[in-house]
C-alpha cells in the first residue's frame, strides 16, 4: 500500500488516499487558524498558538506518510 512518494524531505501523495488526507490537514490548518484567531488578544498570540498545532499535525502527517510510502 503505498500512499505516497518522498521527494527529498517531503512526502508527496500518490494515490487517492494520500491526496485526501493531506486535504484535510490543509483544511485543518485553515479551520485551526480562524478558530486561534477568534480567541487571541494579539498577532503574536495568534501565531504562537496556530504554529504549535500545525507542527504537531504536520508530524502526524509526516509519521503516516512514512509508513505508507516505499520503502527505498
Amino acid at each position: 500500500m503505498q500512499w505516497f512518494v518522498r521527494k527529498g524531505i517531503f512526502f508527496k501523495p500518490s494515490s487517492a488516499i494520500g491526496w485526501g488526507l493531506l486535504a484535510l490537514v490543509l483544511i485543518y490548518c485553515v479551520q485551526a487558524f480562524i478558530e486561534t484567531n477568534k480567541h487571541s488578544h494579539s498577532v503574536g498570540d495568534t501565531l504562537v498558538n496556530w504554529f504549535f498545532r500545525v507542527i504537531l499535525v504536520g508530524v502526524m502527517y509526516s509519521i503516516i506518510a512514512y509508513f505508507t510510502s516505499a520503502k527505498e
